[in-house]
């Protein structure tokens, strides 16, 4: 993820992602 709270985001992307995996 890329924001101003890169690190918060790319943690919510990476549960969305992993959340998401077949």
């Amino acid at each position: 993820g890329h924001s101003n709270i890169g690190w918060l985001q790319d943690g919510v992307e990476v549960r969305i992602m992993v959340h998401n995996f077949p």
